[in-house]
């Protein structure tokens, strides 16, 4: 039985498991913050040294494993309803699994293992692993993710339709938005993203009058009955939606989010930009937004 260190099992879990929250939050186009990662990563890490040691094979139970992999998840990624945290432990087991058997071919089909040090108690596996290894490992996993990332934006997420809801003054609008990477507009103010929607697509939003102001020419009166309502409004200037040069008027929404399949992804520190025209010429969106 070769010796093992505690350090050295807890620092190759922790960078596993570091990998394999990353790789889940690739594939469900979630982006946490890698401090979170890690603290997910920590406390798969800390469960692993737990369980390995024989008199605590209590941990090793279905209930504690799966409580483990809860926290983790938990830990590493924002949970935006009980479907989403389903979906996000399935591909961390899915990951996991295809890791795991990879490895273990590895370790069967070579002598790694012994080169290693390898050891097996309670279904966790110790591997003796260079720090160069670790690196190395670590390099080439940030490569292949940075890759994906961009293929996976590119892919996917442009020029999908997606359902938006936005909510102002308890009043709620649903729009179909389509994801454009080309739409840069900020807020001149705050900075913040903005999302242009089709003032037809939001009328349920305000009254009649505001409607009838915002779409005339005269901006500054469809500002001015947004403003006696008690709206954050704004101007905003643009030069992509069919014009070279001109201004709509925007609004700081109560709640806003796009519903991507069965997550819904809030929409924070947005302004939505209120176009009075239409946007598809065959109607199938009527709000663009930034995916990114």
């Amino acid at each position: 039985m070769p010796v093992v260190y505690i350090d050295v099992l807890f620092g190759v879990n922790l960078f596993i498991n570091y990998i394999m929250l990353r790789a889940v939050g690739l594939i469900h186009g979630a982006n946490p913050s890698r401090w979170r990662t890690l603290l997910g990563a920590a406390i798969g890490a800390a469960y692993a040294v737990a369980v390995f040691f024989p008199n605590l094979s209590l941990f090793y139970s279905l209930v504690f494993k799966l409580l483990a992999s809860g926290l983790m998840i938990a830990a590493a990624f924002p949970i935006y309803g009980v479907w989403d945290f389903l979906r996000l432990t399935a591909l961390f087991y899915a990951s996991s699994a295809a890791f795991g058997g990879l490895s273990f071919a590895l370790l069967f089909l070579t002598n790694w293992g012994p080169k290693l040090g390898a050891a097996y108690s309670n279904g966790i596996v110790y591997l003796d692993v260079p720090v160069t290894a670790l690196f190395l490992g670590a390099v080439a996993f940030y490569g292949l993710l940075g890759l994906g990332r961009t293929a996976y934006r590119l892919s996917r997420r442009a020029g999908l339709r997606h359902k938006l809801v936005v909510e102002l003054d308890g009043k709620k609008a649903v729009l179909t938005a389509l994801a454009d990477t080309g739409n840069i507009l900020v807020d001149p103010i705050s900075h913040a993203p903005v999302i242009v929607a089709e003032l037809e697509a939001l009328k349920g939003l305000f009254d009649y009058s505001v409607r009838v102001g915002l779409s005339s020419d005269d901006l500054q009166e469809g500002l001015g009955l947004m403003a006696e309502r008690g709206f954050r409004a704004r101007l905003i200037p643009f030069s992509s939606v069919g014009e070279q040069e001109g201004m709509m008027v925007g609004f700081v929404p109560d709640k806003a989010a796009v519903r991507r399949g069965g997550r819904v992804l809030p929409m924070d520190n947005c302004v939505i930009g209120i176009y009075p025209h239409r946007l598809s010429p065959d109607k199938s969106y009527d709000a663009l937004y930034n995916p990114n």
